[in-house]
């Protein structure tokens, strides 16, 4: 899979942006790591879509706008960041839906500086912990948050913890 290229063939759905190995608008390589929707959500009324990696192209061009992806560009940059500055933001990070357990072939690929967690699908305190123990001398920083489908999510509520986590600030 190269940069910019959605894979959603079930065994890896995951969004790498063509401006990732640089760090995009960040300076810092990102991997987003979130279920496709909040635990315990089956109904999609504001879109009708989930949060799906696949989809992060559709969000960058413009063809589907979307709530979810403004949503998690603004807690990661700290502000209420304009359509184009969250596109921006998208184009330089990689994202995926699965779950950290089943990601560490995904995490030694990409090599990401920071992992932003979203969710409580998407990894316990122990599967955190040993990847920790497992990594080199510098493990990349991590961060969680609620899924931004979750009920009442305000990014604004988890902007400065998750900055100050992925050493941001």
């Amino acid at each position: 899979m190269s940069a910019g290229e959605s894979q959603s063939d079930g065994s890896e759905p995951t969004w790498v942006g063509p401006d990732y190995a640089s760090g995009g608008a960040l300076g810092r390589r990102l991997l987003i790591l979130s279920a496709a929707r909040a635990e315990g959500s089956l109904d999609l009324r504001q879109v009708g879509r989930a949060f799906e990696a696949p989809f992060t192209a559709e969000y960058i061009s413009g063809e589907m706008k979307h709530v979810l992806w403004t949503n998690v560009a603004r807690l990661v940059l700290g502000n209420a960041a304009s359509r184009p500055e969250c596109e921006a933001f998208w184009r330089g990070v990689a994202f995926s839906n699965l779950p950290l357990g089943a990601a560490w072939p995904l995490i030694e690929r990409l090599d990401p500086d920071g992992i932003l967690m979203l969710g409580s699908g998407s990894g316990s305190d122990d599967d955190s912990a040993a990847f920790h123990g497992t990594r080199g001398a510098v493990p990349p920083a991590l961060a969680r948050a609620p899924h931004p489908a979750s009920h009442g999510f305000e990014f604004r509520d988890w902007t400065q913890g998750v900055r100050k986590l992925l050493t941001l600030n």
